[in-house]
């Protein structure tokens, strides 16, 4: 979900310019507020998850990536969507974090290049592909779905990761936090 939104949203800003009353310049700030946020805060969070565990991390990331996304669809102007778009992008970057360290907790040593591979791959995929989803939603549906389908996604997300995501004691030996 956190790749795709990184590249859906740009098929959509001549929508969002129309549909908002707002000036391109603006509108940019849109994708760039969730680019921004993700790129500064990746590895903070992936710190955090060492010192607060990763099932922790990942769910509330999952958790204010699902809310930012409602607030989004709702958002009457651009300003608080370029707001509530941040806030997607802090879950993001928090989901972003911890994804290759649950990897190395849940599989084992044998099975961990090939789980890498797959990732990488779902990646590369979200990437390339968020563009063209966003082109289908936006040909029979407002812009405002492209965000209003993140929700079940997340909430399932949520469940799940607090299902089969180990919990995990905190770093005990060396809680700072540089």
């Amino acid at each position: 979900m956190a790749t795709v939104d990184g590249s859906i949203l740009n098929v959509a800003l001549p929508t969002i310019m129309d549909d908002l009353s707002a000036p391109l310049p603006a509108v940019q700030w849109v994708v760039m507020a969730y680019l921004v946020i993700i790129v500064t805060l990746l590895m903070s969070f992936g710190r955090l998850a060492d010192i607060r565990g990763l099932m922790t991390i990942n769910t509330l990331g999952l958790a204010l990536f699902t809310g930012g996304s409602l607030l989004c669809a709702l958002s009457p102007n651009v300003g608080s969507l370029i707001v509530f778009r941040g806030i997607q992008g802090l879950g993001a970057s928090m989901i972003m974090a911890c994804g290759p360290a649950i990897l190395t907790k849940v599989f084992p040593s044998s099975e961990l290049g090939r789980a890498m591979g797959l990732t990488g791959t779902v990646v590369g995929v979200g990437l390339t592909s968020g563009p063209g989803i966003g082109g289908l939603i936006l040909s029979h549906y407002s812009w405002r779905v492209i965000f209003y389908v993140n929700v079940p996604l997340g909430l399932a997300g949520v469940l799940l990761s607090r299902k089969f995501i180990p919990r995990e004691p905190a770093d005990t030996v060396e809680a700072n936090f540089d």
